[in-house]
């Protein structure tokens, strides 16, 4: 999995980040960093508009081996059979043996080194969320990353377009934009972005068909291309969370709707199940 992913670095590298804030780690307010369900002790910063997460802290976090060779000013990191290499100040890295250009430098402060936060999140097949009201960044390790890809669930409906896929993708004559899909033994609802640009989900909301209650998205929150949001109700096991516990009935249909803020009367994605 680590391999096929970070052979896709030098495509990933050259995204722009979706999100701005603070300029330094430690100013008050600056984006806190999440990995299931955890914070780390040091905060994301901004460098030249790129958003930028402390390397080895994330890295080890995904199980990988870190380490600094100073003579070099090189950093390794390495996870089975391969090794992701970058000497400091400069604008390629390498994945094994294979050259990537990078669009932004990675930094050092206080000695701690920065890198892109989408090199982190998306070499390592992380999902990666940013949640604006709570300024946080959300990353999911692969481990716990497990879902149907954007572009199976693109197949899947092409393949049969009066499946239940489609409703879950849009109805017709709207832009494939999401996926939902709930799983409600596991009291989960997902939502998967398929579309080529990264979604604002501000004020967006999710509602039980039977008016039993309602999800509204923080403001700010950023669903990333090819990314997908949990949202756990009742419980607290998701990236975020629906407090309530009617939304899934035992012995009978349940359905979630996903409506836009400026449309209420008619929903953009529809679940049954």
């Amino acid at each position: 999995m680590l391999k096929k992913c970070i052979g896709s670095l030098a495509l990933m590298l050259t995204l722009t980040v979706f999100i701005h804030y603070a300029q330094a780690a430690d100013v008050k307010g600056s984006p806190s960093v999440q990995i299931n369900g955890q914070k780390l002790s040091t905060s994301a910063l901004i460098e030249k508009g790129s958003t930028m997460v402390p390397l080895r802290a994330i890295f080890e976090r995904f199980g990988a081996e870190v380490q600094y060779e100073a003579t070099t000013k090189t950093i390794v990191a390495t996870k089975g059979t391969t090794q992701v290499t970058y000497k400091i100040g400069e604008l390629t890295a390498k994945e094994n043996d294979q050259t990537i250009t990078l669009k932004t430098l990675p930094i050092i402060r206080n000695g701690v080194t920065y890198i892109p936060l989408r090199m982190v999140a998306e070499a390592f097949d992380a999902n990666l969320l940013w949640n604006g009201t709570a300024k946080s960044v959300i990353i999911r390790s692969p481990e716990n990353n497990v879902h149907t890809p954007a572009s199976e669930i693109l197949k899947s409906y092409a393949s049969d377009p009066m499946s239940n896929v489609s409703k879950a993708l849009g109805f017709p004559g709207q832009p494939r934009l999401m996926f939902i899909n709930a799983d409600p033994l596991q009291k989960m609802i997902t939502l998967t972005n398929v579309s080529d640009k990264e979604l604002d989900l501000s004020g967006w909301y999710l509602k039980e068909f039977q008016k039993n209650g309602s999800y509204v998205f923080p403001m700010g929150f950023i669903l990333p291309i090819g990314q997908n949001v949990r949202i756990a109700v009742g419980n607290d096991r998701g990236d975020l969370n629906w407090n309530s516990k009617g939304i899934f009935r035992e012995g009978a249909p349940n359905r979630i709707d996903l409506y836009k803020p400026t449309d209420k009367n008619v929903p953009v994605l529809m679940w049954e199940g």
